[in-house]
């Protein structure tokens, strides 16, 4: 920023190489998109990986592919997606790091910090496809209040050298999300190019959201709407089996084929919660190979 000497005003430098395609507003917008695809990532991941899985927008930045491609770790793990309808295609990174632990938990280990940089193998590519196909799905909804988008995945690589899904100086919208799962920390970055998100611009400005609030109010179709989308809300549900007070000194003298009683009895009917509510009673059983809870009764709660 500097000054004209004639007229006092401010000049804003541009820089020729790096035009903004958006404005601040829009890629505040683009943000808030993006903290709700966190928000639903974390959830999905933790019902997924049966671990507290946190996710935090850290930048949404416009840059060149060029830029962008420059700056990812070889080895990575790149999704390129389609954005049908939208033009384009996009690009999913995660780092190798957060792929390796996510693969350890999907095979029922802990999960902890890795220290391999290989490439992943084809069945380790099979095994974190279903979980990338569940972030795409919370993409997807992500974007629902602006773009009706379908992201598949097209294909998987390892290596950023062998992913040009444009030229390297055409502009990108990069979004930078940090990723825990417990002790492991990694990103996830999704680039979407300019061109795709161009076509629906208009939508992503204050002034479109304030006026399509103001046009809809609580109408009918705008409740229904809301509850459509209320509906889709993926809720964790636990079945807890019992519950028992022990002194500490008992705790730290338990061993290996120890048996603790708890305060329940075989007959009882379970509790089933949501969070930490319990709003139903239940009777285990098998459903084919795997547990199962049957509704016994329904806890109604103002």
């Amino acid at each position: 920023m500097i000054e004209d000497q004639f007229s006092g005003k401010k000049i804003k430098d541009y820089d020729f190489k790096h035009p903004d395609k958006f404005s601040k507003d829009q890629l505040r917008h683009i943000q808030m998109i993006y903290e709700t695809f966190t928000r639903s990532l974390g959830a999905i991941l933790s019902t997924q990986l049966r671990s507290v899985v946190q996710a935090r927008v850290i930048s949404v930045d416009q840059i060149t592919y060029g830029e962008f491609i420059q700056k990812i770790p070889n080895p990575a793990t790149l999704v390129v997606i389609d954005l049908e309808p939208l033009k384009g295609e996009g690009l999913l990174v995660i780092d190798q790091n957060l792929s390796f632990a996510i693969i350890e938990r999907l095979l029922g280990g802990k999960g902890g910090v890795s220290n391999l940089t290989r490439e992943l193998s084809d069945i380790e590519l099979t095994l974190i496809e279903g979980v990338i196909g569940k972030i795409l799905n919370s993409l997807k909804e992500a974007w629902i209040s602006v773009a009706e988008m379908r992201p598949k995945i097209i294909n998987i690589e390892c290596n950023p050298q062998f992913v040009q899904i444009i030229p390297p100086g055409d502009m990108i919208i990069l979004t930078i999300m940090d990723v825990g799962i417990k002790e492991v920390e990694g990103k996830l970055s999704i680039c979407m190019p300019a061109v795709s998100i161009e076509s629906m611009a208009s939508k992503l400005s204050s002034q479109y959201r304030y006026g399509m609030a103001g046009e809809k109010g609580t109408t009918k179709e705008s409740i229904d709407k809301v509850e459509k989308n209320l509906k889709r809300v993926k809720v964790p549900l636990i079945v807890e089996l019992g519950t028992v007070s022990i002194t500490l000194n008992d705790i730290m003298q338990l061993q290996v084929g120890d048996v603790v009683k708890l305060q329940m009895g075989v007959n009882e009917d379970l509790n089933l919660k949501i969070k930490e509510e319990v709003r139903f009673k239940c009777r285990p059983g098998l459903i084919g190979s795997k547990l199962g809870a049957q509704i016994t009764k329904v806890i109604d709660k103002e």
